[in-house]
């Protein structure tokens, strides 16, 4: 999947602050943006399968079991995020709340 652009919820085609991480199988990509929303992907047809609302995201990455999704963000705080099991559904839940 190649990724040139995305639609913000007003309709404006942008790719500022995108970060990316792709899960250790490959399957899924994690793609945060301006919008401060992250958006979990199936790699092989984009579709969205989960979407996470942040704010200001500066990092995130997938933990090596692809339990959990980890993301950082500019107020200092560090959330693990707990992902489903379940493909089709990715339900997500906080786990975990560390504020610096």
């Amino acid at each position: 999947m190649i990724i040139k652009s995305f639609e913000t919820k007003d309709g404006a085609r942008s790719i500022d602050n995108l970060k990316i991480t792709i899960d250790v199988t490959g399957s899924f990509v994690a793609i945060a943006s301006s919008d401060n929303i992250i958006r979990i992907r199936k790699s092989m047809n984009g579709k969205v399968v989960a979407q996470i609302y942040g704010s200001q995201i500066t990092s995130m990455f997938y933990t090596l079991d692809n339990k959990n999704l980890v993301v950082s963000n500019l107020d200092g705080c560090v959330l693990i995020w707990k992902l489903s099991s379940k493909i089709k559904v990715f339900k997500i839940a906080i786990i975990l709340y560390i504020r610096v």
